[in-house]
């Protein structure tokens, strides 16, 4: 592999991997951020590979290890679900109008809840 060969394959797989991030972890920044880290792999250890598909096949599986790796993390498993946050705050009391956004938030999309930036791929 010659020293371009990151740049080649960011060009040719980036988008595909930003998919793959995304549907892993359903959160726009940290695809980015998993991408950036499998391509920055890629251009600091160069790998040989017998094609293009060989290429992307080692691509989608460093950022499935990644986001499986950033899911069982302790920052990750220190997230608390909405309910669960809500019962923790001082006031435990909810009026129905309360519940009925509760209830219209847990309907939500979780890519509405997690991105505050659309997304544009």
């Amino acid at each position: 592999m010659n020293d371009n060969s990151a740049l080649y394959a960011f060009n040719k797989f980036g988008d595909t991997v930003l998919r793959a991030a995304f549907a892993m972890t359903g959160s726009y920044p940290e695809a980015e951020d998993i991408t950036q880290e499998v391509f920055l792999t890629l251009h600091a250890k160069p790998q040989d590979f017998e094609s293009d598909e060989h290429m992307k096949a080692w691509l989608l599986r460093t950022a499935i290890n990644r986001c499986r790796n950033l899911r069982n993390s302790a920052r990750m498993r220190r997230d608390t679900p909405l309910d669960e946050a809500l019962a923790n705050t001082l006031s435990c009391e909810f009026t129905p109008r309360d519940n009925e956004i509760r209830e219209r938030i847990a309907k939500l999309p979780r890519e509405v809840l997690i991105c505050d930036i659309p997304l544009l791929l």
